[in-house]
């Protein structure tokens, strides 16, 4: 090194050694984007299968939620014991039963992704409107005749197929295997 002109370094450097350091600092360069793009669409994934994941705890616990507000009403409607006896609930706990399902079917419809659960959950409030008409009906008459002209096993079953077709539209949307198959009144891939 010549210390006359000042330069600290060899002015004529082989150029095997300025491509060897250039080639290495872009390599490394392209090297850390690409762990960094790597990195954030890894980041992108995991939120996107958490956001599903949660969206689906969300409506199955709004489907549960439903489901069990509509069997406490479909068991507060079955037929009474004897004759003129009317149901086996006071009829305010059945309207109040009424009330829970139709909140919780709200929630259903707020949450659900697929316009077959829509269907299938509004059915069953309509369902439950028709019963709660009839008992209020009924209720009015006061005398047992006009809770006898109920049609209880009709009403009952009434609630049962639209329960099953909610709950197999509901299980359709989830993914959630049918156990028994043959139950079903709506095809589960």
């Amino acid at each position: 090194m010549s210390q006359a002109s000042g330069v600290l370094y060899a002015p004529t450097v082989d150029s095997a050694l300025w491509v060897g350091a250039v080639t290495g600092l872009a390599g490394a360069t392209v090297g850390g984007v690409l762990s960094y793009l790597v990195s954030r669409q890894q980041i992108r994934e995991g939120e996107r299968s958490d956001l599903a994941r949660r969206s689906q705890e969300r409506r199955f616990d709004s489907y549960a939620s439903f489901l069990t507000n509509a069997r406490r009403f479909r068991n507060a409607i079955r037929p009474p014991r004897r004759p003129g006896s009317g149901p086996g609930l006071p009829v305010e706990e059945i309207y109040a039963l009424h009330r829970s399902a139709d909140a919780a079917g709200s929630l259903v419809f707020l949450v659900s992704e697929s316009r077959e659960t829509q269907e299938a959950c509004g059915n069953v409030m309509q369902t439950m409107g028709s019963i709660v008409g009839a008992f209020q009906e009924a209720d009015l008459g006061s005398d047992s005749a006009s809770w006898d002209s109920l049609r209880w096993d009709e009403l009952n079953e009434d609630m049962r197929r639209v329960l099953r077709d909610f709950s197999a539209a509901a299980r359709s949307e989830l993914g959630v295997n049918d156990a028994y198959p043959d139950s079903a009144t709506v095809a589960i891939p």
